[in-house]
């Protein structure tokens, strides 16, 4: 696998987790917070479909831990969001870029990057048609759950920055 750039599709086999030095579970892709030009995401003539790639390591990373078939979808998706986004942007934006129906008064937050957006979406689809255990829901189920996943992810997001505050 090239370590460079990858976007090509991923298969659950390809990617190996990377060892754990200190045994502690929590996830820090190496993209976040990088904003060089050589970093992991970022605009690749490879990719022209998308202007947007992750590296090979990043992708182990947004494996690591995940379980195959639908239960391991919502890490998965997480992982990539967290991944191409970082928590900052992911925390002060939103799927759709709507005002949540039940407040009048909140002002909508962004909507997340249609270029990344559609490379995760790729990627998710990639794991999803090429992940599957018996017992699993359809695969139009499992895909029509990324958005649910990645608002998911962003509300815990807020959470844990207004525990802090």
């Amino acid at each position: 696998m090239d370590d460079a750039v990858y976007s090509s599709p991923l298969n659950q086999g390809d990617a190996t987790p990377p060892s754990k030095k200190d045994g502690s579970s929590s996830f820090t892709p190496p993209s976040v917070g990088k904003t060089s030009p050589g970093s992991p995401v970022s605009p690749s003539k490879k990719s022209p479909m998308h202007k947007v790639s992750l590296d090979a390591a990043t992708l182990r990373m947004c494996l690591h831990s995940v379980k195959d078939g639908a239960a391991g979808d919502s890490l998965y998706a997480k992982n990539l969001a967290l991944a191409l986004y970082g928590e900052e942007k992911l925390r002060n934006s939103s799927v759709t870029g709507k005002a949540f129906k039940d407040s009048k008064e909140a002002k909508p937050k962004p909507k997340l990057d249609a270029r990344k957006y559609a490379l995760l979406k790729s990627l998710y689809e990639k794991r999803v048609k090429s992940s599957t255990v018996e017992g699993d829901a359809s695969e139009e189920t499992r895909l029509n759950r990324l958005n649910v996943y990645i608002a998911d992810k962003i509300q815990k997001l807020c959470q844990k920055s207004k525990r802090k505050s």
